[in-house]
């Protein structure tokens, strides 16, 4: 996967992916999770996701609360037990 390509931190490859792929922060919570799922698909952990969403301008602190509920599943639901996972708005 891309996460594993040498050269940079994981957290500057996410950022890059990310930018190459949306370059726009999401307007809402799908689209929030939506990005999250491609990142998460590309290998990279949910710590790193959770830092590449917050980095982003206009990020509010609802929001924040958000995408660690986002993630609490992601491991919850997604990592253990190979589900996908439902998500409900915030």
């Amino acid at each position: 996967t891309l996460a594993a390509g040498a050269g940079g931190s994981e957290l500057e490859r996410a950022r890059a992916v990310w930018s190459r792929r949306f370059g726009t922060a999401p307007q809402s919570l799908s689209e929030r999770a939506r990005q999250a799922r491609f990142l998460q698909s590309r290998g990279f952990s949910s710590e790193v996701i959770r830092e590449v969403l917050r980095g982003l301008p206009g990020e509010e602190e609802a929001s924040r609360h958000c995408i660690d509920a986002l993630f609490d599943g992601f491991r919850g639901s997604v990592l253990e037990r190979g589900r996908t996972l439902t998500i409900s708005p915030c």
